[in-house]
């Protein structure tokens, strides 16, 4: 039985190197040392997310503290202060939005690559926009871990393209148009009860049609009765990209020593499954059956037994939901191993629970080993916060470092609170002899006449307070970058975006790489901006892409965009050698302005070009007729162009003496012609004033060869 890599012996701790026999005791006990080396990463995000949504030991749903230990008196108090969650939001918010109005660009790293560049880049637009079943989701949720818990996984792949049977309704002269034209007697084959193996295999002939004896005699029956049979029809889908995003602290394992992940050796996921979605992969993923039954018939509903090898709980105790749901454990552990005979490196995946170890070899210890074809790396993008840490799972979390902000900040919105209930019902003075309680606002304190406790003079410097709190704000958006007036706030913010985008993509470029390993050859899909679905096809001489996901931070602010737009067009106008490409600047201002806009409204170059030529080319036959025509104000020289060639043409018509040429023939049309080149003429007259005379919009003034245009007078 082919199985885990285990290369360690009794005296050594030595790690799994090769892909050697499957050990389960030993691949469980490597587990939960992950698991484990994972404890105080897992206790930080716990308490991570307690600060983020305001939960502590306590907490009643009146927001007041009740019991023996209320302070500074009962029914004081207890407020909710948002602090981590704003800035988390805020920042999830900032970041998604760049992301939208992102571009993609996929750039050759070898020159016989260039042309297919567009070709993936337009791909990865599609992987975006609607190829990546909720992309957008999954970035969020993301970037809400990165935020929360210091680090975001994705897992990516691309699904096979799969066989779906459905059953069809077919008449016979349907059947006939679908038969193979070397069945000519299939009427005879149909119609003779006794020639089931041939009608078996003339059926089975016909592409996309499998069926077994059974439904033939089943068909055959329905077509002498009815003349019409319900036939299972075999289609084969495109696959799809498949994007998950895991919670580092729940479902995604990696050692906790791990710095950079790509030379990570191993990662596991857990993932608790339900009866039909573990037989539905035994078909579909060729997971061992025996394997399977096992897990439904003994294994359901044993989530609160998944711990690790030591005493630290479960990651995240299962609720009575989990249990009543008859999940299963199931983990995907994904290593790096090396073939005993080759040395070749490969990823190796093992589908295997970590509650099988009662089942005595009665069944396979896993439900699939396997090796990733051709994966190079393996298939998760994983980015910490930060990288200021020794190791992945080491960088702070938004929450912690805006803890004690949000602490303080509460304990002084629960004093001036608690302020405001003894301004509003201040205690009393009574004799000795009452039962006065405990202090509070509207509370009885025993005195003898004349005297009163110090306690009773309450600070009512609520202007203090609320300006310390202002300044404890103040602080927590410095630190976290989130201080428009701060130069380095700005700074910080660019880098998170970056981050986002960068993380983005990484899962673009992963996607792509996982559907050239398995997706079909050639694929049709929709892009925003192209009318026509645009046929990507696979090549196998392609080298590997560097895809860009850029988005500029100056575009968030209107001013800076008008003054960028309005110095690429001054440039623009000032170019006298034609080094400025005016399409490219046309592009750029659009993306400027709304990615999504550029994509819908600019043409691909050649297509643009093409049109330009048409448009001028029809307002000419118009002309010809008769019809008067104004050309359209772009494109001016082009145009020049288009009816340049046209009356050259016309001129070798002329005088070849064969046809006689309309253009010299039809007075009216050279008029219409004339007027047409004319008003072309004006808004090249018009470009030329803007480039070459600049601010004066004319041609500067002169007297002979002398320019009298910036001569100053002397009086």
């Amino acid at each position: 039985m082919t199985a885990m890599a285990i290369n360690r012996n009794q005296d050594s701790d030595e790690a799994e190197v090769y892909f050697d026999e499957f050990d389960y005791d030993q691949f469980k006990q490597t587990f939960d040392e992950d698991v484990d080396s994972l404890a105080d990463f897992i206790k930080r995000c716990s308490d991570s997310a307690d600060i983020r949504h305001c939960q502590w030991a306590g907490k009643t749903s009146d927001l007041k503290k009740s019991g023996e230990t209320a302070f500074p008196f009962q029914n004081s108090s207890d407020t909710e202060v948002h602090l981590a969650e704003y800035h988390i939001a805020s920042q999830v918010a900032i970041n998604e939005n760049a992301l939208r109005k992102s571009s993609i660009r996929a750039y050759p790293r070898n020159i016989q690559d260039v042309a297919r560049s567009a070709e993936v880049t337009a791909f990865m637009r599609w992987l975006r926009d609607a190829g990546i079943k909720d992309f957008w989701q999954q970035m969020e949720k993301a970037d809400n871990y990165a935020q929360e818990k210091s680090l975001r996984v994705a897992y990516c792949d691309y699904k096979s393209p799969t066989k779906r049977s459905y059953e069809k309704i077919f008449d016979l002269e349907e059947i006939q148009k679908s038969f193979p034209d070397e069945a000519a007697d299939y009427i005879s084959i149909l119609a003779d009860e006794d020639r089931i193996d041939e009608a078996l295999e003339v059926f089975n002939s016909i592409p996309g049609w499998e069926i077994n004896q059974k439904r033939v005699k089943k068909a055959l029956g329905e077509l002498r009765k009815n003349g019409t049979a319900k036939i299972p029809v075999t289609i084969e889908d495109q696959g799809e990209p498949v994007l998950q995003v895991l919670a580092p602290d729940e479902e995604f394992f990696a050692p906790s020593y791990t710095t950079n992940f790509k030379d990570a050796v191993r990662c596991h996921i857990r993932k608790p499954m339900t009866s039909q979605e573990i037989l539905s992969r035994v078909s579909a993923e060729e997971w061992d059956k025996d394997w399977a039954e096992w897990a439904i018939e003994n294994e359901r509903g044993t989530l609160n037994a998944f711990r690790t090898s030591s005493t630290i709980p479960n990651p995240r105790q299962p609720t009575s939901l989990d249990e009543d749901r008859d999940l299963i454990d199931v983990v995907f552990t994904f290593e790096r191993l090396i073939d005993r005979d080759d040395l070749a490196e490969g990823v190796y995946l093992t589908v295997w629970s970590p509650e099988f170890g009662d089942s005595d070899g009665q069944v396979p210890p896993f439900a699939k080993r396997t090796l990733l074809s051709g994966l190079r790396q393996l298939p998760f993008v994983v980015q910490s916060r930060s990288y200021d840490a020794r190791t992945l799972y080491s960088a702070p979390t938004v929450p912690e470092l805006l803890k004690a902000s949000q602490k303080n900040q509460k304990v002084l919105r629960d004093a001036n609170m608690d302020n405001s209930a003894y301004e509003v019902s201040p205690s009393l003075l009574a004799p000795p002899t009452w039962d006065h309680g405990r202090p509070g606002p509207g509370g009885v304190y025993a005195t003898r006449t004349g005297q009163a406790p110090s306690y009773l003079q309450r600070n009512t410097n609520f202007g203090a307070v609320f300006n310390l709190e202002k300044e404890i704000v103040s602080e927590a958006d410095r630190l976290i970058g989130h201080d428009p007036q701060d130069p380095i706030s700005i700074q910080m913010q660019t880098a998170s975006i970056n981050r986002h985008l960068s993380f983005a993509q990484d899962v673009l470029k992963l996607v792509y790489e996982m559907y050239k390993l398995k997706g079909p050859n050639e694929l049709f899909f929709r892009i925003t901006g192209r009318p026509e679905p645009v046929q990507f096809v696979k090549d196998e001489d392609e080298t590997e892409m560097d895809v860009t996901v850029s988005f500029n931070t100056l575009y968030d602010d209107p001013e800076k965009m008008e003054k960028m737009a309005n110095t690429i067009m001054q440039a623009a106008q000032l170019d006298t050698s034609g080094r400025v490409n005016n399409e490219a600047v046309v592009d750029f201002l659009l993306t400027m302005a709304d990615p999504m806009a550029a994509e819908t409204i600019l043409l691909p170059a050649e297509v643009g070009t093409d049109k330009v030529k048409n448009e001028t080319l029809s307002d000419i036959a118009q002309m010809s007729a008769g019809i008067a025509r104004a050309p359209a104000p772009n494109a001016a020289e082009l145009r020049m162009q288009v009816i340049s060639e046209y009356e050259s043409e016309q001129q070798q018509i002329q005088q070849s003496g064969q046809v006689e040429s309309v253009l010299f023939s039809n007075p009216q049309f050279v008029f219409l012609l004339g007027e047409y080149k004319k008003q072309l003429e004006m808004v090249l007259m018009q470009e030329q004033n803007g480039t070459e005379f600049g601010i004066y919009g004319t041609e500067a003034a002169s007297v002979g060869n002398m320019e009298t245009q910036n001569l100053e007078s002397n009086a």
